[in-house]
């Protein structure tokens, strides 16, 4: 019985020695949120803008904390290096921010795999910056997903690229 209780204690030590060892855990991967949020938010313009080869490798963490101004200095090879995970990862404003010359950047693979959410937040000129090829490349989601103002930017172009099934969303 006295080896029981030796036991049971045991075990609820190492119980508390676990618990706090999480607790020390969850605060490190807090710390370092917080660090990488910081250093993207430091970045300024110039170290943004010479970045290009390097955009793609930001974690989305990295990606969320770009400041919209620091979106708008991307390049238009930095746009197109996105990956399909970053972009959905920027928030609204930061869709806003990428500029209309850079939107026309984009794949039609990143485009297509943007979510609904993020297509109904880029702006009518943005709208109206997509190639052909980008609006073909919409799911009948995304075009579902496009208010009013964004179907009335549209221009006859992209219009005549678009497919029946697009249209009939």
């Amino acid at each position: 019985k006295h080896v029981l209780v030796k036991i049971q204690n045991r075990i609820g030590g190492m119980r508390h020695e676990v618990q706090a060892a999480d607790h020390a855990h969850m605060r490190l991967q807090l710390s370092f949120q917080i660090v990488v949020r910081a250093f993207a938010q430091s970045l300024g313009r110039l170290q943004i803008g010479n970045a290009t080869r390097d955009i793609a490798v930001l974690t989305t963490t990295q990606v969320r904390a770009l400041r919209t101004d620091q979106i708008e200095t991307l390049t238009t090879a930095q746009v197109a290096s996105l990956t399909s995970t970053q972009l959905n990862t920027l928030t609204s404003r930061q869709l806003q921010a990428i500029e209309t010359v850079d939107i026309a950047a984009l794949t039609t693979a990143q485009l297509s795999k943007m979510e609904t959410a993020d297509i109904a937040a880029i702006t009518t000129a943005q709208i109206t910056a997509l190639t052909t090829a980008q609006i073909a490349s919409l799911t009948t989601d995304q075009v579902v997903a496009l208010s009013e103002d964004q179907v009335a930017a549209i221009t006859t172009a992209q219009i005549t690229a678009l497919t029946t099934a697009q249209i009939a969303a």
